[in-house]
């Protein structure tokens, strides 16, 4: 075990109980901080709520503790935006900076910048745009703040005074401004970074070129909330079966639902559900994609509205024998491994970041649109080819190799701290 002092800037995730536990193990001094602009928040995902300390609407105190250079020595980020990240500047040069990336804080066009949504779902977003989803001075939750912070702050004048001006000064800026102060603060705070995690290695070979990127490479995956890809349950686990089609993994317009939908229409699907999870994401958006749906499918369209536990779910995956991921950026890898670890045929974007890599690693998976054809859905991956996907991801995402990858990045840590001492 190492003696560095880590600080994690986490956010409300599936993954977080998981990677205390798998952090507390392999060092003991670890906090875990939350930072939220609401003045009450109760978490919906993390269930150890005893590790964590909560920072609602209190960007002093938090300042104050990420400024302490005695408190500790790595400050961890669980995606960039798990904090404001303006508070990234006073940070003390004595303090290592990891950066591990989820993926929607990276697909940007300041840093990987590429198309992330297909023509209807372009047309979506304008049409959702121009139902109120866009810039507004007033927000939902702005009342119900003021009341709180009347209540529970010592000096709640100046607080509010304060974000006022903060918000009439954003509030003025042209897109063109508020595009350059955005450009401007990424590359200050990114050039702070010391290490950075991505989710899969083409990420971070597409920050590279960049200049203010000069962060060293370090291995991290999170687990999951169990031991999904286990060596000894490579020829043991059950192969999905079933005429369910998985499609996509949440209610975010990088799903490309609309575009998917109006694909899957001009196949025949007479046998097959479809399966949507919109359970997490945006409400106006699942909304509208239930309603697109439900028009083209009828019946046998089953969007997934609430949240299912784990076990519920993977069992739900175990009846599609096929999963549809229109994505064009890394995003939703855990359901992509969780149903290629089922056996299910993975149909994937063919110019999306993560087909490429899984091609590259090995995987088989197929592309929409050249494999996307009722004659494919209805033929289930032969068992030698789920079983070869299974040994490359064992290799890469057991718990005892995301072990391995988090024991090696804390000690390399380690290592390059005591060099410079």
């Amino acid at each position: 075990m190492t003696g560095l002092r880590f600080v994690h800037l986490i956010g409300d995730s599936p993954f977080i109980d998981t990677t205390m536990a798998q952090f507390n193990a392999l060092t003991p001094h670890n906090r875990y901080l939350f930072v939220t602009d609401k003045t009450h928040y109760t978490f919906k995902y993390i269930k150890s709520h005893e590790q964590i300390e909560l920072y609602a609407c209190d960007r002093d105190a938090l300042q104050r503790q990420l400024t302490d250079q005695a408190a500790y020595d790595v400050l961890v980020l669980h995606s960039l935006f798990t904090v404001d990240i303006t508070l990234l500047r006073s940070i003390p040069d004595r303090i290592s900076i990891w950066w591990i990336s989820w993926g929607y804080d990276l697909y940007n066009r300041h840093l990987i910048d590429i198309e992330l949504f297909h023509e209807r779902t372009q047309a979506l977003r304008r049409e959702l745009g121009r139902q109120g989803t866009g810039k507004r001075f007033f927000k939902k939750d702005d009342l119900r703040d003021i009341i709180s912070i009347l209540f529970s702050r010592p000096r709640p004048a100046s607080f509010l005074f304060g974000k006022l001006k903060e918000r009439i000064t954003l509030w003025r800026e042209s897109p063109q401004q508020a595009a350059e102060r955005t450009r401007s603060t990424l590359e200050e705070v990114i050039r702070r970074v010391n290490y950075c995690s991505t989710i899969i290695p083409d990420e971070f070979d597409r920050l590279s070129p960049k200049g203010f990127f000069t962060a060293r490479r370090l291995p991290f995956n999170y687990p999951f909330d169990r031991d999904i890809c286990r060596a000894e349950a490579i020829a043991e686990d059950p192969i999905a079966q079933g005429s369910g089609i998985l499609i996509g993994n949440s209610a975010s317009f990088e799903n490309n639902h609309a575009d998917l939908f109006e694909i899957l229409r001009h196949i025949p699907l007479p046998e097959h559900d479809i399966v949507v999870p919109l359970n997490y994401g945006d409400r106006a958006y699942a909304r509208e994609i239930t309603r697109i749906g439900n028009e083209c499918f009828g019946k046998r369209f089953r969007p997934l509205l609430d949240f299912m536990p784990f076990a519920q779910y993977t069992e739900l995956l175990r009846s599609c024998s096929s999963a549809i991921f229109y994505h064009e950026r890394q995003q939703a890898f855990g359901s992509v491994i969780l149903t290629l670890w089922n056996g299910s045929k993975v149909f994937m974007s063919k110019s999306s970041i993560l087909y490429h890599y899984l091609k590259k690693r090995g995987i088989v998976v197929f592309t929409i649109p050249d494999d996307l054809t009722a004659g494919s859905l209805a033929t289930p991956l032969a068992r030698e080819e789920v079983i070869a996907n299974r040994t490359i991801l064992s290799a890469e995402y057991s718990y005892a190799a995301i072990r391995t990858k988090m024991q090696t990045s804390i000690e390399t840590i380690g290592k390059d701290r005591a060099a410079v001492q």
